[in-house]
């Protein structure tokens, strides 16, 4: 039995991340487009090791149809003139996830993923007693290793902008849903749920202060246009995503909170 069951998912989208020179061809045949699929996901989720040879079996069967399982699962949909598909793969580790779409030719324009997740699930915020307090650990913004693996506003945007949806706040709404809603089937929450979690937090009062804290952040950020989507794998987290204008065109902001990243601080 699994410890960990993991999901991949990955859209072909018409988008480009920061790789466009590995995506700029302009067709691929299956077999070379899996063997890009396959080779980014693996880049792209480096923390974990993977069976390369498991995934690439899985998603040859995804390709020619398999039905869809709990574990691993495909799922098309089209936006506009673009076609999606997205791919999740069952495995021991966190789930290496991406987003490839198509042109109305076939054409493959773009792979998206975020690792927010991998980051956010294995790295625990901690506290150190400091006098009769507790001061909370934070990593630094500098940390070059941190920002790769959260950049799920990074890479959303990049693929706004490579469907050219910046000036389009109703196709960046259209998006939002297809992408996490319908491909990547998660789910929506109430923010109720949040707060009885909160509400229920330990007796450790500095810890607990430290959480609220984190969940005030969480909760400060705009009323309108706010998406709200449970973690992507598991339900230890819950995402904020909201359109903000810049210069007059259009991106998306995000948050996350979850308590489970305060472990530590009732260990």
């Amino acid at each position: 039995m699994k410890v960990i069951n993991v999901f991949l998912i990955a859209m072909i989208s018409v988008c480009c991340t920061k790789r466009d020179s590995d995506l700029a061809m302009a067709q691929y045949y299956v077999g070379d487009r899996d063997s890009l699929l396959v080779s980014f996901l693996l880049t792209q989720f480096n923390t974990f090791h993977y069976d390369q040879s498991e995934i690439e079996r899985q998603l040859k069967g995804l390709r020619s149809g398999n039905p869809n399982s709990t574990y691993t699962r495909s799922i098309i949909a089209s936006f506009g003139n673009f076609h999606f598909q997205s791919f999740r793969f069952d495995s021991q580790t966190h789930t290496p996830f991406a987003i490839e779409v198509t042109d109305h030719e076939n054409n493959l324009l773009f792979i998206f993923t975020f690792t927010d997740e991998v980051y956010y699930n294995t790295n625990s915020l901690s506290a150190r007693p400091v006098l009769d307090s507790l001061v909370l650990d934070r990593r630094s913004s500098n940390d070059s290793l941190l920002q790769e693996k959260i950049n799920l506003e990074t890479n959303l945007n990049g693929l706004i902008r490579k469907l050219n949806f910046e000036g389009d706040r109703n196709a960046i709404r259209g998006l939002i849903d297809v992408v996490f809603r319908k491909l990547l089937e998660m789910e929506a929450y109430d923010d109720s749920e949040i707060i009885m979690i909160v509400d229920q937090l330990g007796s450790e009062a500095k810890a607990v202060e430290l959480v609220r804290a984190e969940y005030d952040q969480f909760m400060d950020s705009p009323n309108d246009d706010i998406f709200k989507f449970k973690s992507f794998e598991g339900g230890f987290g819950y995402w904020r995503v909201w359109i903000a204008e810049d210069d007059g065109f259009f991106k998306v902001k995000r948050k996350f909170f979850s308590d489970v990243l305060f472990t530590s601080l009732y260990m």
